[in-house]
């Protein structure tokens, strides 16, 4: 009897196994269906269109299909779009919404020979909650070709996952095991026979012995990544609610000839952000720094070398955005360009001690920074801090960085730990100093920087302790602690 049991409970998890592995592709009909290639091009140039994958659904009585922002050339009549299947065949589709920060697009179109009852509309939340560890489908159409991808073996490894950069999505599905390529992006992903998220353009990168990072599919990318990113359905529905009320807020967003020519640019409230390699001219103190912690599994202290350029511009396209300020960050460097033509941003530091540098790889990167409100951007104007510092200080600062570089360079291998946080954080705290958001640095900040020297457990004790090659140096390390004093003195009579 016993051996009975035994058969029928391995019985029952052979079924189980096999239900977790192929109901979800056999529960899926005609869902499947409603996935389509979506195609944007010049419509004097359809020879290499963007290309990407989308789900058709229904709202009030029309037809829609939603897909990634990034699949679109939304530059007006200039440009076109279609979407076909195996079972549809091509058609046009017009522009109704796209939102760079959302990562999301929305198409209209008209198919007479379609059952709208048998399509979801997606301003409605998911009557499904996801969970880690359940298995879903992944659908979509690689670029090159005209048959749909189907995988039932991915499973939800973070239903909130916080590794993306997609600006103005808080939390994403992260995938494992689903194959996703270069054109799927766009594509949904069903748990069971619901439509739960869309996939993203990006992807997690894994690197041996570092945390993984996050890419994006590019033009030339053809390989197979089984760690994927989506869209929530609950995103999804709060989005579309707003894009069909009328009530969608301005963004910034991606020009149709930035998009084909692979230019890192951005347009909106007036400025134009372009990423761009950064010169030499744009560093004032080199110095180290953990700026690990902010957020999305990054390593922020690797310097990348790139800068974004802040300049301002004409509303090119007025009716892509609403007209108003824009959010509090980017108020703050439009008033900054009334001093300056350009502004050059190489990387952010935090706000108060222990002052921590932060790069940025891409604008999405960029983007998360400025909104972070313990980050505050370095500033040059033309190469070099141009801002209202007041002159006294100004000349201070000078003899301060000058012997701060000194020491840096001489001593860097003697310094004990606590006497290179403090050094560290004097390099941050005077290069906010001179960019223009100088006045973000409070009086308590940088007298927080300037400790007693006579106490045993502060860094600047250390520093007085050192045994120094010429008795020139340590003058100059009562002449910096008394310069930065000075500085400290004149910022409280300014507050």
């Amino acid at each position: 009897m016993l051996h009975g049991e035994q058969k029928i409970r391995e019985l029952m998890r052979f079924l189980a196994i096999f239900l977790v592995i192929f109901l979800p592709v056999n529960c899926l009909g005609e869902e499947l269906t409603a996935v389509v290639k979506v195609e944007s091009s010049p419509c004097a140039n359809t020879t290499q269109p963007f290309r990407g994958s989308g789900m058709i659904f229904q709202h009030q009585g029309s037809l829609f299909v939603l897909t990634s922002d990034h699949v679109i050339l939304n530059g007006g009549s200039d440009y076109c779009h279609s979407i076909r299947s195996s079972t549809l065949s091509k058609r046009p589709a017009e522009v109704v919404a796209t939102s760079w920060e959302e990562g999301m697009a929305v198409l209209k179109f008209a198919a007479p020979e379609l059952d709208h009852s048998a399509l979801p509309d997606l301003t409605v939340a998911p009557r499904q909650k996801a969970r880690n560890g359940d298995a879903i489908t992944v659908a979509g159409f690689p670029y090159g070709s005209e048959n749909l991808l189907v995988n039932g073996r991915a499973f939800v490894s973070d239903i909130a996952s916080e590794r993306h950069l997609l600006v103005g999505v808080e939390r994403m599905i992260e995938i494992n095991d689903g194959k996703g390529e270069f054109g799927m992006s766009g594509g949904p992903i069903f748990l069971r026979d619901e439509m739960i998220g869309m996939l993203s353009h990006q992807y997690l990168k894994l690197v041996a012995g570092a945390p993984s990072e996050v890419g994006e599919y590019e033009r030339d990318t053809t390989m197979v990544e089984n760690q994927l990113l989506a869209i929530g359905r609950q995103k999804i529905a709060q989005w579309l609610k707003q894009i069909f009320s009328g009530k969608e807020s301005a963004g910034l967003y991606r020009e149709p000839e930035d998009q084909i020519s692979g230019q890192k640019v951005l347009h909106g409230f007036g400025i134009r952000l372009e990423l761009v390699p950064r010169p030499p001219t744009a560093t004032l103190i080199k110095a180290g720094g953990d700026g690990t912690g902010i957020g999305g599994g990054k390593n922020w202290e690797n310097d990348t070398n790139l800068s974004v350029l802040v300049s301002k511009e004409a509303q090119k396209n007025p009716k892509r955005i609403r007209e108003h300020a824009g959010p509090a960050w980017l108020v703050r460097l439009r008033e900054s360009l009334a001093l300056s033509e350009q502004l050059r941003i190489p990387y952010f530091s935090t706000l108060r001690p222990p002052f921590r540098k932060a790069y940025f790889s891409s604008l999405e990167e960029f983007l998360f920074l400025a909104k972070h409100p313990e980050m505050v951007p370095i500033r040059f104007a033309a190469g070099e801090n141009r801002g209202d510092l007041p002159g006294e200080i100004k000349n201070l600062l000078l003899q301060a960085k000058f012997d701060l570089n000194y020491f840096q360079q001489t001593y860097q291998a003697k310094f004990s730990a606590p006497v290179s946080a403090a050094l560290e954080e004097m390099a941050r705290a005077a290069e906010i100093l001179g960019s223009r958001d100088w006045r973000l640095v409070t009086y308590q900040y940088w007298n927080a920087v300037l400790k007693n020297p006579e106490e045993p457990n502060s860094a600047w004790y250390h520093l007085f302790s050192m045994e120094f090659t010429s008795a020139d140096d340590f003058d100059r390390v009562s002449r910096m602690y008394g310069t930065l004093g000075k500085i400290r003195d004149v910022l409280k009579q300014l507050r």
